[in-house]
């Protein structure tokens, strides 16, 4: 992705965020439309960060009024008497009408996500906004304020938002018309509409931002994505405060027929062009292109190039891949999960890929070369804590003993919960580690920290080693790494396709 390209759809999705026009519709049809080739593993992030810009926007838009329903509602949890203040009541109708969206968006979200690789599917959801835009003006008796809106109309208004998790259903356009279906007048019901946002933009924005953060290389195209992030927060705000004025005295007719344009227009051009995307999935559907999603704990994310390598040798599927701490975190839509070890709760359908071990590591820069075993045990109890004293009671672990610098050593452990951190505890430890030591939250960051500083030491599962890092040997008489296996556990028995993949992964994995 281009900075230009960042800043184009940048504007786009402050302008469609608010807008009753869909700005999840556009940023899938503009870069088709516009034949951009973005990465794919660049599309997630920059739509997690560019949505966050539109949060920002919009909480810093109704910063007083977020203030005012906020103390209202402590007050009201304080005094027992939560819905005594009309602002409490707004509130809690707040995180009442985000319910429906939440609650379908985790029961669906793998059929949710295929709908965002079909520009022709997001131009079909473009007609509905724009159907629901003309029931809103047609059926509404528009006669009601805000201070009659009740939990039924909270409930009514967030099955609507619901619908916006599909592209080119519009969350403003359809929260609106939720509103206006239930006789609330224009302002109030995007007034409400903005406020449910706040909950749901800020909750999707956070899970993706973990997730995000758990993908690789994402620091090498994050600048870039930044900027869309500013273009977008900035542009939000003037459309919120636009579009706010504009619905107190006009109709929402316009945006209905500019979907409506919208729609056609895509579906038109998509079909003229026989390399775009519409005859792409057309193709997909037509051969019953199979999409698997693929969750799998964040150590084992080194393991996501044979992953990829394996989807390219069978080019009729398609995996959706994604971090997650533990199964029961990757919820129920997932079809594989991988582990080290059997995850909780005995699943029935488990398969082992291969197996993994776990490496010391230093620093490439290091002269250390092998530790005995003892000492790796004195090492990580602190015991053992200077690169002298360590040079003193084994000058052959050094290539040159004399060059061990008087400074402490830096010990990184991974946590004592995880596979890898409890295997070199119980594998290689006598002692308890020292609470001087360092706990990196995963295999990533722990190599990062080897990688920056000389006289750090830890250990690593063998998959993330690479040049940044150096191994060290470890002698002991009799003595061997031990061995942790890799698993695949199914939802339910793999069907032709998913098992072929999986044997694939399997063939390519280390044993």
């Amino acid at each position: 992705m281009t900075f230009l390209q960042s800043i184009i759809l940048g504007i786009v999705q402050g302008i469609t965020e608010f807008l009753p026009i869909s700005s999840t519709g556009h940023l899938v049809l503009i870069p088709y439309l516009l034949n951009w080739r973005i990465p794919e593993d660049q599309l997630f992030p920059f739509d997690v960060l560019v949505q966050m810009g539109t949060f920002a926007a919009l909480l810093y838009y109704y910063r007083e009024d977020v203030w005012i329903i906020l103390k209202a509602v402590l007050k009201g949890i304080i005094s027992r008497k939560p819905f005594a203040e009309l602002e409490a009541r707004i509130g809690w109708l707040t995180l009442l009408a985000s319910v429906p969206a939440g609650f379908f968006g985790i029961a669906f979200r793998k059929a949710i996500k295929t709908t965002f690789v079909n520009p022709a599917l997001t131009a079909v959801f473009l007609f509905i906004t724009a159907a629901l835009l003309v029931a809103a003006e047609a059926f509404s008796k528009r006669n009601r304020e805000i201070e009659a809106l009740n939990w039924k109309d909270a409930l009514w208004i967030g099955c609507f938002q619901a619908l916006s998790l599909l592209p080119g259903i519009s969350r403003s356009g359809s929260t609106i018309t939720g509103g206006m279906t239930r006789n609330l007048n224009r302002k109030t019901a995007g007034q409400f509409s903005f406020l449910m946002a706040l909950p749901a933009l800020g909750g999707a924005g956070f899970v993706g931002i973990v997730e995000m953060l758990a993908l690789p290389d994402t620091k090498s195209f994050l600048p870039v994505m930044a900027t869309g992030f500013l273009v977008a927060g900035v542009v939000g705000f003037f459309a919120i405060s636009w579009l706010m004025k504009y619905i107190t005295n006009h109709s929402l007719l316009p945006f209905a027929g500019y979907c409506l344009l919208l729609g056609a227009g895509s579906l038109l051009l998509l079909s003229l062009n026989p390399q775009s995307a519409l005859n792409a999935t057309v193709s997909n559907d037509a051969n019953n292109k199979a999409i698997y999603q693929v969750d799998f704990q964040p150590d084992l994310e080194w393991l996501l190039p044979v992953m990829n390598n394996c989807q390219q040798e069978l080019p009729e599927l398609e995996f959706i891949y994604q971090p997650a701490a533990s199964i029961s975190a990757a919820g129920s839509s997932q079809d594989v999960y991988f582990s080290y070890g059997l995850p909780e709760g005995n699943p029935q359908f488990v398969y082992q890929i291969g197996e993994d071990h776990l490496e010391l590591v230093i620093h490439p820069s290091n002269t250390l070369q092998q530790v005995p075993l003892p000492a790796v045990d004195a090492l990580f109890a602190g015991r053992i804590s200077n690169w002298q004293n360590l040079a003193e009671s084994c000058a052959e672990c050094f290539s040159n003993p004399d060059s061990a610098p008087n400074l402490s050593i830096v010990i990184w452990t991974l946590p004592e919960d995880s596979l890898p951190g409890s295997q070199f505890r119980s594998g290689y430890l006598n002692s308890p580690v020292s609470s001087l030591s360092k706990i990196a939250p995963n295999s990533r960051l722990l190599r990062q920290m080897i990688a920056s500083d000389v006289n750090a030491l830890g250990f690593l599962p063998a998959g993330w080693v690479d040049g940044s890092v150096k191994t060290l040997a470890i002698s002991a008489d009799n003595w061997s790494p031990p061995a942790f296996p890799i698993v695949a556990v199914t939802s339910a028995q793999p069907d032709q396709n998913l098992s072929r993949w999986l044997a694939c992964v399997q063939k390519s994995t280390p044993r």
